[in-house]
C-alpha cells in the first residue's frame, strides 16, 4: 500500500514538473490570455516600448477627463515589471489587457465599449445611406453608415478601423478608409463687429449624430461591388454590412479628364489621368471661397490649400489626434467648389511657423509655444526639431494624413499632398537648443517614410514638399517625391529666381519643377520697392520661368497687404498667360527650350559674340551696344513659344528710375524648323490685345519680325496645317 501511494505521488509530481516545464517551454514563445484560447506573439522591445508610452498617454489623457482608468493603471504597472525583467511574453500579454481596460474605461458621459468576446462577422442596424447609385466617373460617391457602439476616440485607428471594399467592373479591388463625419447646417448671420460695423459671418449648427464615412470615386465605368467592416483594435470583433454578399452602384462616363500625375511622355511636365497636358496657372497664399470665384472667372487651375496657419487647419482639435470636424465640413464646401471650377489644390500639410521657437529671429512667426506636440501643451516634444525623429509624433502626423486622405483622397481637386512648406527654414528659425535636434538625416528619413505612407494609402494623388534654400539633392531624388518645388524671394527676385530653376534643372532629375512660392520679400530688402518694380518683380518671371520650360506658370506669395495687391491687378496677367497657352498640350509634343538668335540691328563694328549657359547669344560691338532686347523661348519643330523682353524693363532698373520705352525693328530667328507657312500670334502680356501676321520658315530657320512694343511682348507660331 505504501508503495503504491508513493508511486501515485511520484507521478503526480512527474506531470506537475512536465506541466510547468511546458509552460516555461510556451512562455518563450507565447503567452497564453486569460481566456486560455488565444495565444500572443510577443512584441520585440521596442514595440512594446512604444505600444507602452501610447497605452501610458491614453490612460493619463482620460484620467485628466475623470475617467475610472485604476484597473487600467494596474495592469501598466504589471507591464512595466514584465518588461524590467525581461518577460517580454508577459509584459505584451498584461499591455493587451491593459489596452483593453483603457477602451472599456468609464468615463462620464461616456457607454464603455464592450466589444463581444471570440465573435466574428456580426451585422447592426444601422441605416446605409448613399449619395446616389449611379455615379460619373471620376465622381463623388458616398456612403454613411451608423456606428455600431460608441468609441472613445473614433479617430485612432488603433482603437477602430472602418472601410469600404469595392470590386470594380474588371476585377480590381481598392479600400476607402472609413472616417468620423459630422453634418453641420449653414447659416449666414449678420454680426455687428465691437466698432458697430455690420459684417456677415457664416454659422453652423450641428445637425444629426456623428455617422461613418466613406469616400470613393471610380475610375472605370460598369458595376461595382463593395461591402464595408468595421474592427475593434485589440480584439477579434468584426462588423461587416451586409453580413453577407454585397452592395452595388454602377458608373457612368464623364467628360472628366481625372487626376493629376507626372506626365509618362515628359516628366518635365503634368497631365491628367487621360494624358493631356496639365500645365498649373495660380497662385497663394491661402484658399477661400472669394479667391476660388476669382481664380475661375482668371482661368487659373491651381492654388495651394493651407493646413498650417495657428492651427485652425481645416482639422486640428483642441489635442494631438483629435480633429476639428466643423473645419473639415467648411473644407469639404471649399474643395467641392475647386472641383466645380477645375483648380486643384495643393494640400501643404506642416509649415515652419508652428515648429519655430526663435522668436526674437522670427519676429511674429515664432509658433511654437501654440504647438500641440510641444510638451508643455501636452504634447512629447521638447524641442520642435524632435518632429522628424520622435515616433510618437510621427504616429500622430500619420494619423492626421490618414484622416485627411480618407476624407479627401476621392477627390480630383486634391492636386498633391505636400508635407512641408519651408522645412529647411528650421534650421534658422529654431533656438541654439533646438538646433542641436536638426539633422538632415532625420528629414531626409521622415520625408521617405511620410511619402511612402502617403503613397500606401491614397494612391491618386502625388507627393512632394517645399523647401526654402534649396536644391536638396537627396531629397528630390527620393522616389516618394514625385516632383520638386522652388520657394524664392531673394532680390532681384526676376533675375534670382531664373537662376534657382537653372539649378534645379541641371541636377537632372526626371522630375517636374513647379516654382510655388515667389516675390519680393520686405524682410529681404524689397520693402522700398516703387509700385511699377514691385509689379515688374511679379509679371517678369510669370513669362521667364514658364518659357524655360518649368511645368507651369510660377505662383506668386503676396506679402503686401490687399490694398497694394488690388493695385497690381494681377490675376488678369494670369488670365492672358492661361489664354496664351490653353491648347499647348506640351507634354505630348517634344517641347524642347529653343536658342533664338537676335537680330535686332545694332552698329555693325567689331562684333565679339559670347554664349549664355541657356544657350542663347549675347554680342558685343565696338562703339556699339548690347542688344535692348532678350528672347525665351521653347517648342518643337513645328510650333514655337516665345517672350521678348526689354532687358532694361526690370525690378532694379525700374526702382532705380527706368521709364519704358518703345522697342522698334525687333527680329529673331528659330532653328530647327519645319519649312513652309506658319501663323503668328503677338500677345501683349499686359492688356491681352492680340495682334496676328504670317512667317515661312526656309531651310529649317524660321525668321519673326516683331510690330513695336513697350516692355515686354508674347509670341506664337504654329505651322500651318
Amino acid at each position: 500500500m505504501e508503495k503504491r501511494v508513493i508511486t501515485f505521488m511520484d507521478n503526480r509530481l512527474l506531470a506537475i514538473l512536465l506541466a510547468a516545464l511546458l509552460l516555461l517551454a510556451i512562455g518563450g514563445a507565447y503567452f497564453l490570455l486569460q481566456s486560455g484560447t488565444a495565444p500572443v506573439q510577443p512584441l520585440s522591445e521596442k514595440e512594446l516600448k512604444q505600444k507602452f508610452d501610447l497605452a501610458v498617454e491614453k490612460a493619463a489623457q482620460m484620467k485628466g477627463k475623470n475617467c475610472e482608468i485604476s484597473e487600467a493603471e494596474r495592469l501598466l504597472r504589471e507591464t512595466r515589471n514584465a518588461f524590467v525583467q525581461g518577460d517580454l511574453s508577459s509584459a505584451t500579454a498584461i499591455l493587451m489587457q491593459a489596452e483593453e481596460a483603457i477602451r472599456n474605461a468609464n468615463c462620464p458621459g461616456v457607454p464603455p465599449v464592450q466589444p463581444p468576446a471570440n465573435q466574428t462577422n456580426q451585422t447592426w442596424n444601422g441605416s446605409i445611406k448613399t449619395n446616389s447609385n449611379s455615379i460619373a466617373k471620376y465622381s463623388k460617391f458616398e456612403i454613411s453608415l451608423k456606428s455600431p457602439k460608441q468609441y472613445s476616440n473614433p479617430f485612432d485607428s488603433e482603437i477602430v478601423t472602418a472601410e469600404a471594399h469595392f470590386t470594380s467592373p474588371s476585377g480590381k479591388e481598392e479600400t476607402a478608409i472609413g472616417f468620423w463625419y459630422q453634418d453641420y447646417s449653414k447659416e449666414e448671420k449678420l454680426e455687428q463687429t465691437r466698432r458697430g460695423d455690420a459684417v456677415r459671418r457664416q454659422v453652423y449648427t450641428l445637425l444629426g449624430e456623428p455617422v461613418w464615412m466613406f469616400r470613393y470615386a471610380p475610375v472605370e465605368t460598369g458595376e461595382y461591388n463593395y461591402y464595408i467592416t468595421i474592427n475593434e483594435g485589440g480584439s477579434a470583433s468584426t462588423y461587416r454590412h451586409p453580413q453577407s454578399g454585397s452592395l452595388k452602384f454602377s458608373a457612368t462616363s464623364s467628360n472628366s479628364k481625372g487626376y493629376i500625375e507626372v506626365s509618362k511622355k515628359d516628366f518635365s511636365y503634368f497631365s491628367y489621368s487621360n494624358g493631356e497636358t496639365f500645365l498649373p496657372v495660380g497662385h497663394g497664399p491661402e484658399m477661400d471661397s472669394e479667391k476660388l470665384q476669382s481664380m475661375a472667372e482668371h482661368k487659373m487651375n491651381i492654388v495651394q490649400a493651407e493646413f498650417t496657419s495657428g492651427f485652425k487647419d481645416g482639422l486640428a482639435g483642441e489635442k494631438l489626434g483629435q480633429y476639428g470636424l466643423e473645419n473639415a465640413f467648411v473644407f469639404d464646401g471649399l474643395l467641392e467648389q475647386a472641383e466645380d471650377s477645375g483648380i486643384y489644390a495643393q494640400m501643404v500639410l506642416v509649415g515652419w511657423p508652428e515648429f519655430a521657437d526663435n522668436k526674437e529671429a522670427m519676429e511674429g512667426n515664432a509658433q511654437w509655444d501654440a504647438n500641440p506636440y510641444n510638451k508643455k501643451n501636452g504634447g512629447m516634444l521638447d524641442y520642435p526639431t524632435q518632429f522628424f525623429s520622435n515616433e510618437q509624433a510621427k504616429k500622430y502626423f500619420k494619423g492626421r494624413v490618414r484622416y485627411m486622405a480618407a476624407r479627401w483622397g476621392y477627390s480630383e481637386a486634391v492636386f498633391c499632398w505636400q508635407l512641408w512648406g519651408e522645412f529647411d527654414m528650421l534650421s534658422f528659425a529654431s533656438t541654439e537648443q533646438a538646433k542641436e535636434y536638426y539633422f538632415e538625416e532625420d528629414i531626409l528619413a521622415w520625408h521617405n517614410e511620410m511619402g511612402e505612407y502617403l503613397q500606401s494609402i491614397d494612391k491618386r494623388h502625388m507627393v512632394s514638399t517645399a523647401e526654402a534654400n534649396g536644391p536638396y539633392e537627396a531629397l528630390w531624388q527620393l522616389p516618394s517625391m514625385d516632383y520638386m518645388t522652388i520657394h524664392d524671394y531673394n532680390h532681384p527676385i526676376d533675375w534670382n529666381l531664373l537662376q534657382k530653376l537653372q539649378l534645379y534643372q541641371e541636377l537632372g532629375i526626371a522630375k517636374p519643377i513647379l516654382i510655388q512660392e515667389y516675390g519680393p520679400e520686405p524682410l529681404l530688402g524689397n520693402q522700398n520697392l516703387n509700385d511699377e518694380a514691385n509689379r515688374a518683380a511679379y509679371h517678369n518671371p510669370l513669362w521667364q520661368t514658364t518659357l524655360m520650360k518649368a511645368s507651369g506658370a510660377p505662383m506668386k506669395w503676396t506679402w503686401y497687404g490687399d490694398e497694394r495687391e488690388a493695385t497690381m491687378d494681377m490675376d488678369e496677367d494670369y488670365k492672358i498667360l492661361s489664354e496664351f497657352f490653353a491648347g499647348s498640350d506640351f507634354a505630348n509634343k517634344g517641347i524642347e527650350a529653343l536658342a533664338p538668335i537676335d537680330l535686332t540691328p545694332k552698329q555693325n563694328i567689331a562684333p565679339i559674340t559670347t554664349q549664355k549657359k541657356d544657350g542663347s547669344t549675347r554680342t558685343l560691338r565696338e562703339g556699339g551696344t548690347i542688344s535692348p532686347v532678350k528672347v525665351y523661348s521653347i517648342g518643337n519643330q513645328n510650333s514655337a513659344y516665345a517672350w521678348v523682353h526689354d532687358l532694361r524693363y526690370n525690378e532694379y532698373e525700374v526702382n532705380s528710375g527706368y521709364q519704358a520705352t518703345t522697342m522698334q525693328n525687333v527680329k529673331f530667328k528659330l532653328s530647327g524648323m519645319d519649312s513652309g507657312a506658319y501663323s503668328v500670334e503677338f500677345w501683349n502680356t499686359y492688356t491681352g490685345e492680340k495682334t496676328t501676321s504670317s512667317a515661312n520658315a526656309v531651310s529649317g530657320s524660321l525668321e519673326i519680325s516683331v510690330p513695336s512694343f513697350s516692355k515686354d511682348i508674347a509670341v506664337k507660331a504654329v505651322k500651318q496645317s
